[in-house]
């Protein structure tokens, strides 16, 4: 007869490798419930793994993947590099570790498309995607049969996926409803990447408050840009708002890096924020608090998307039976000086 191996105990308890390997190596990270189910395997089927298979198993169970679009990794724009960092803390308090893979366009092209050498190696438990990576990247992960949590992207076409969201068409909706709120009647919006699912939910929430309001929407009024340079892309349509080439009395940002572009074009060409013209960022990077003037916007759970990419991944990879989910997570209208509303909200910053 054969010798039983960790793959088998793990099969007929309906768990990972990895569970099995926390409970050899005395991890508190398993329910005593099914500790004692795979202790009690062990004991029936005389299981004694070998250091070499102990090692092994600890290995690939205890690595999870992160996959992030080398642009979005940037101290300029820190939406995705926040999510990361949240991440890392929480596979550590999970006694996993997190590797980093940043992936750059030539990468991803539909004939040549180039997976880590961690997904390729059968290295990871998990992979963990971050932003606006290219859907046909995304199937190739996805084909490799690997469990995955996708944060701040949403496609059917990836079916055994998590998704983590932040609920980006009310970003959207409470911002433009804050302005309408305070009269304005010309708003316009500005966004890139516009095949983002999240930021198109952010447009979809601004239109939708103009219809409420009746506001017609002049097509001059939604400035999308197609490339990703949120600030020189925020400061380009703050020079044609000083010109008068857009006429508006207010703008919503789908994040704040193109807000405090706007604002920076507006005051060097002598236009006041908020007198002249108010505005509303999105994400409450910490930067939005910071220029003069701060930064009203919409607080993004970013910490939390990261805590709950984890929690999510690891349920998939250690739960035989779990059913990956949409997880979608409230945000906050933060009220500072640059919408010229008159409560203002004193905040600190948290910086994961």
């Amino acid at each position: 007869m054969s010798k039983i191996t960790i793959t088998e105990i793990a099969k007929m308890a309906g768990v990972s490798i990895g569970t099995v390997s926390s409970v050899l190596n005395n991890k508190s990270n398993v329910s005593k419930k099914t500790r004692k189910k795979i202790q009690d395997l062990i004991k029936k089927h005389d299981y004694h793994p070998s250091r070499l298979a102990k090692n092994l198993a600890l290995k690939s169970s205890n690595l999870i993947g992160a996959i992030i679009m080398e642009q979005h990794f940037s101290m300029d724009e820190p939406f995705y590099t926040k999510i990361y960092l949240s991440a890392i803390v929480e596979t550590d308090k999970q006694n996993k570790h997190l590797l980093l893979s940043l992936v750059r366009e030539k990468d991803c092209q539909n004939d040549d498309i180039q997976l880590p050498n961690f997904v390729n190696d059968k290295t990871i438990a998990g992979i963990i995607t971050m932003g606006d990576i290219p859907i046909q990247y995304l199937k190739e992960l996805a084909n490799k049969k690997i469990p995955m949590a996708v944060v701040d992207y949403y496609s059917p076409d990836l079916e055994n996926a998590n998704f983590i969201m932040a609920n980006n068409y009310m970003a959207g909706y409470i911002a433009t409803k804050h302005l309408a709120d305070l009269g304005h009647k010309k708003i316009a919006c500005i966004a890139d990447m516009c095949d983002h699912p999240s930021i198109e939910e952010r447009i979809r929430g601004y239109e939708k408050i103009l219809q409420e309001n009746n506001i017609q929407l002049p097509e001059a009024l939604l400035c999308r840009s197609q490339t990703y340079h949120p600030h020189n892309y925020g400061y380009e349509v703050g020079v044609k708002i000083a010109k008068k080439e857009i006429d508006v009395t207010a703008v919503f940002a789908t994040n704040d890096s193109m807000a405090i572009g706007c604002i920076e074009a507006l005051t060097e060409n002598g236009i006041k924020v908020p007198e002249d013209v108010a505005i509303v960022g999105c994400d409450d990077i910490a930067a939005a608090s910071q220029i003069t003037p701060k930064l009203t916007t919409i607080r993004i759970p970013i910490k939390e998307m990261g805590v709950k990419a984890v929690n999510k991944l690891i349920a998939s990879i250690d739960e035989k039976d779990h059913i990956p989910q949409m997880t979608t997570l409230p945000v906050k209208l933060i009220v500072r000086g640059s919408c010229g509303s008159q409560e203002k909200t004193q905040e600190k910053l948290h910086l994961i």
